[in-house]
């Protein structure tokens, strides 16, 4: 038995591998070929491997791990079959079984999600509708609960310039779909909480490091503890270093002389900085991170193959205070502080010119959850102060000022939320809120989910909701030679209706299908005015999204998983019906784990296949799959864990859309690369 599973295996990779070198002409198909080849094999062997130590089972219940509970649809803790969404979670352990090392990377696992990297930033799109260079505006990026977007562009950070490192992460909450009913600007297409890790242990160091391709090296120091007296501290530091690729080829800038070939200009490093105390429901917590990448794609009409780069650097501070009042009454308040800093060089005709652009603010939110009458009321109050925002822009010798704007701002909200249950099976989430901006003046947005339950495993929800995305202090008083202030700009406005069907027919077998109907009208872009010849951003322009989503998560006694997706979507501009840029039509993923050796090994792979897409000027980037595969060893060693990834296992070469701040048409991603990362527990 064992030897006809060898021989089968070898046939099945030596099939997978010699079709792809006799068709070259099919490089997907063949390439998909090697990917299923490859999780059969897995599939073939997961059972024996698993069957070393029959004794051994997952940490964690098989119903718990299908049905973890989520607190950020509602804004208190439910199931993810009771919540007015389809709630996506990824865990700790998802991150390390796969090797995530971004924010973006672990986005990409979750069905209808797509992201693009214009070796600068990475880009979030969802059901369809992704603007290349946006900053994740229509995203509302959370850090316990409270929004971590930045006050200048309101842009969310999940690249190498994230705020928080990947092994600070306890689990990430993804609610798609409109969320501005209890949150506010940007929950447009979404809203993603990061939970971080508290101290669990009595005391607890860890060092760890790791390198790979592209000249990529990291550290990071942890230390934890729990005091006596019940105080719990927790804190991180890391740092992180990318040379990039040598030399990128843009054929859009060969000229004849760079022949288009920028040369060392793709290094990326980055520190991170994190800690957190809790006592008797008081939480301080703060993160820092400084981000330096250099462009090769010469945006914004700078010199190509010249030195340029980009500095981000992201501060958040809060002070949490959560307590029961009651049995049926619970409180949260909190104050915070923010800081974002962003500086870069660009070359015009060999003048350096540079950017300084600075934001602080502060605010404080009140929430009340109260249970009165069978009635689970969310009550709340924010308000932020932008309290001090630059926006420069200078050219250093000889000097000249192209801008330099100070300006104030601040907005208060109040939301209200009910969820009540009736007749046995129907439950009601009905929630508004209000928000007043000091920039446009004010806005209201609802949202109604009806869920039918007829039976504990099963959940029909039907979802309407409004949302919006407020003009950011950029786009609102940003001018130049060439731009004008844009005096009259509003916010866009979205909506969403929605029907999810969840399904759970056994303890370890979860099912999702969702169809959706999205409207963003008022979309924000930039236009030249006739009148003045000068540009400015306007309210303009609405875009449709139909599609549907299925989903299936599937966990075997022995520890064993596989997570499949599809997601199909047609975005369009709504008078003229022509497809929008950077929208794929078909997306399908898979995610795959197993334990073996006794559980000291788990291997976790993935593969992601993405439809082509429309890019500007009549470009269109090709369809590509991407195969990653990580292996990860426990306790093999005392105290050391490592781990082994390979990205985009077959090479696979492709390109993504790239906005319109570059003249490059499409951007190339990485090929094959690796990591190997160690860490040490003292």
């Amino acid at each position: 038995m064992k030897l006809g599973k060898i021989l089968f295996s070898v046939f099945l990779l030596r099939f997978s591998f010699v079709s792809c070198l006799k068709q070259p002409i099919y490089k997907h198909s063949c390439r998909f070929t090697t990917v299923c080849g490859v999780f059969l094999i897995l599939a073939l062997w997961s059972q024996r491997l698993a069957a070393l130590d029959d004794e051994q089972v997952v940490d964690m219940d098989i119903e718990e791990l299908l049905n973890v509970e989520v607190v950020t649809a509602s804004k208190f803790s439910q199931t993810k079959l009771t919540a007015p969404s389809a709630v996506t979670v990824i865990t700790a352990n998802d991150i390390k079984t796969y090797g995530y090392r971004t924010l973006a990377e672990a986005m990409r696992s979750i069905r209808g999600i797509y992201t693009s990297y214009d070796r600068v930033y990475d880009y979030f799109g969802s059901r369809g509708f992704g603007r290349s260079g946006d900053y994740n505006s229509r995203l509302l990026l959370m850090l316990d609960g409270r929004r971590i977007n930045d006050s200048i562009y309101d842009q969310a950070f999940i690249g190498t310039d994230g705020l928080i490192d990947m092994e600070d992460i306890e689990r990430i909450e993804f609610v798609p779909g409109s969320g501005s009913s209890i949150y506010g600007s940007n929950a447009v297409q979404g809203v993603m909480n990061i939970i971080t890790k508290s101290s669990s242990e009595q005391t607890h160091l860890s060092v760890a490091g790791g390198f790979g391709d592209y000249g990529a090296d990291r550290e990071k120091v942890t230390v934890s503890r729990q005091f006596d007296n019940g105080l719990a501290a927790y804190a991180s530091a890391s740092r992180y270093r990318n040379d990039g690729h040598q030399r990128l080829y843009f054929p859009e800038f060969n000229n004849g002389t760079s022949m288009g070939v920028a040369e060392n200009l793709d290094g990326d490093k980055a520190e991170r900085y994190f800690g957190k105390l809790t006592y008797q429901g008081w939480t301080l917590e703060g993160a820092f991170a400084n981000r330096k990448k250099y462009v090769p794609s010469a945006i914004f009409d700078a010199d190509f193959n010249t030195t340029q780069y980009t500095i981000d650097k992201n501060a958040v501070f809060e002070l949490r205070y959560e307590d029961s009042l009651s049995k049926t009454i619970n409180i949260t308040s909190r104050i915070f502080y923010g800081s974002y800093q962003f500086d870069a060089l660009y070359h015009y005709d060999g003048v350096k010119n540079f950017d300084k652009q600075r934001a602080d603010w502060v605010g404080t939110e009140f929430q009340v959850v109260a249970d009165v009458a069978g009635h689970k009321l969310v009550m709340g109050s924010e308000y932020q102060n932008n309290f001090s925002v630059l926006l420069a822009n200078f050219d250093q010798q000889p000097y000249f000022c192209f801008t330099d704007e100070t300006v104030v701002s601040e907005r208060y909200g109040f939301y209200l939320q009910d969820n009540v249950s009736f007749l046995n099976y129907f439950t009601l989430n009905a929630g508004v809120r209000f928000d007043h901006y000091s920039v446009f003046g004010d806005t209201v947005n609802p949202r109604l989910a009806l869920i039918v339950q007829p039976e504990s495993t099963l959940a029909v929800k039907f979802l309407y909701g409004t949302a919006y995305r407020a003009p950011n202090l950029y786009e609102r008083f940003w001018r130049s030679d060439a731009e004008k202030i844009s005096e009259y700009l509003g916010p866009e406005k979205t909506e969403s209706f929605e029907a999810v069907l969840e399904y759970q027919p056994m303890a370890n077998l979860r099912l999702i299908t969702t169809g959706f109907h999205n409207t963003i009208n008022n979309l924000i872009q930039q236009a030249l005015d006739p009148r003045d010849d000068l540009l400015q951003y306007i309210n303009a322009g609405s875009f449709e999204m139909n599609g549907f989503e299925l989903e299936a998560d599937y966990l075997w006694d022995n520890g064993m998983r596989l997570r499949g997706s599809y997601g199909y979507s047609e975005a369009r501009e709504a008078s003229t019906q022509r497809v929008m840029e950077n929208s794929p039509l078909n997306l399908a993923k898979l995610n795959f784990s197993m334990p073996f050796y006794h559980e000291q090994l788990l291997l976790g792979g993935e593969w992601q296949y993405y439809d082509g897409r429309k890019a500007k000027n009549f470009n269109r980037s090709q369809a590509y799959q991407v195969f990653n595969l990580t292996l990860t060893a426990t306790k093999l060693v005392p105290h050391l864990d490592m781990s082994a990834s390979i990205y985009n296992l077959l090479d696979e070469h492709y390109q993504q859309p790239a906005g319109d701040e570059t003249q490059a048409n499409l951007i190339t991603q990485d090929g094959r690369n690796f990591r190997l990362w160690f860490s040490y527990h003292f």
